[in-house]
């Protein structure tokens, strides 16, 4: 581990980073709210972001009205699939929202690239 994602900065220039946080709302608001400072204060940052696909979610609101949020889809459960590392398998887990935030002006991962790479993977 590299301890706690509230305390963690981008190291990296053109940085790409996966946020894949629990599905607990106060959690998930929390980590919106970090993404939103990180995004105002280290230039050139992308995040893939997963959430649940909840009616009313406030915290892809939150990231949608911040401007952050430059292209998104939702991720059919039976189609994208996520590793369980428990039965060392890929299991459908839960329809999800995929989101990518960025900052940078240059496109350094698009969603058709993510969803077709995932999809090889499986």
């Amino acid at each position: 581990s590299l301890g706690s994602f509230f305390d963690w900065v981008p190291s990296k220039k053109n940085g790409l980073y996966w946020v894949n946080p629990p599905f607990i709302e106060k959690c998930l608001l929390d980590v919106g709210t970090r993404l939103v400072k990180l995004l105002k204060t280290h230039k050139n940052t992308t995040f893939v972001f997963i959430s649940p696909c909840w009616k009313d979610f406030p915290c892809l609101k939150g990231l949608t009205d911040a401007g952050y949020v430059v292209q998104k889809a939702v991720l059919d459960k039976d189609k994208y699939k996520f590793f369980d590392h428990f039965t060392d398998r890929f299991i459908p887990a839960s329809k999800c929202n995929l989101a990518i935030l960025s900052n940078n002006d240059k496109r350094i991962v698009t969603m058709e690239e993510i969803l077709s790479t995932w999809l090889k993977s499986i």
